[in-house]
């Protein structure tokens, strides 16, 4: 299946040519919280879709710090490499410690990945794993979308791929989303859920069916 970001923009709006109308639809009677903020680049995934573990999350959140962090030309470099699969150092690019890691999604991920990065480091994190997002578009918090994008067909799709390769499969947020999206996540044995997907930071605690499986395969690369 043909990697549809390649088609994005690259100015704003952000917003593949497929998914458009029915984005500006949408928001036009969307909450605040709800709203899609297609002035910044979306994060449809994060990392390389052949990484060996691969964890599913809802979408990419929105504040403030995210509009100001993406005015950053290296940020936007990096985000651009990352949705046309181009090979880099850190392929999970917010991890890239070239970029300010206290604020936005750099903050965020190294917290929830901070037990990871402490055992195997920051590159093999980096190198090691990949997020998808079941929607790629940044808003505050995920509303009911009323259909799926066509642009969201590809996610599915990279899942289906990883499932065929024998990845690990790390289910961070939103399970019954992910099953309806990708029915062949029934019974995959290398399927992992967290304790809490509240609060969907891999660690021991919170990911005691697979920590130690994921360690293992970031520190064999």
């Amino acid at each position: 299946m043909d990697n549809p970001w390649v088609l994005l923009p690259s100015k704003p709006p952000f917003l593949l040519p497929q998914d458009e109308q029915v984005v500006r639809a949408y928001n036009k009677t969307a909450s605040s919280n709800h709203c899609i903020h297609p002035e910044i680049p979306p994060e449809p995934y994060l990392g390389h879709p052949q990484a060996r573990v691969i964890l599913l999350n809802l979408n990419p959140g929105f504040s403030a710090h995210d509009a100001a962090f993406y005015k950053d030309p290296i940020a936007l470099e990096f985000n651009r490499k990352n949705l046309d699969h181009e090979e880099t150092d850190y392929p999970f690019y917010l991890l890239n410690p070239m970029l300010p890691q206290t604020t936005a999604g750099p903050k965020w991920w190294s917290k929830k990945l901070k037990a990871l990065i402490s055992i195997a480091g920051r590159e093999r994190v980096a190198r090691g794993l990949c997020c998808i997002e079941y929607f790629p578009y940044h808003s505050r918090r995920y509303g009911r979308f009323p259909v799926i994008l066509p642009s969201q067909q590809y996610n599915f799709y990279l899942v289906n791929e990883a499932l065929s390769q024998g990845a690990i499969i790390v289910l961070m947020r939103s399970k019954r989303k992910w099953l309806q999206a990708v029915p062949a996540l029934r019974g995959y044995e290398r399927l992992v859920e967290l304790n809490n997907p509240q609060n969907p930071a891999l660690s021991p605690r919170n990911c005691p069916g697979g920590f130690e499986e994921i360690v293992n395969v970031l520190l064999d690369d």
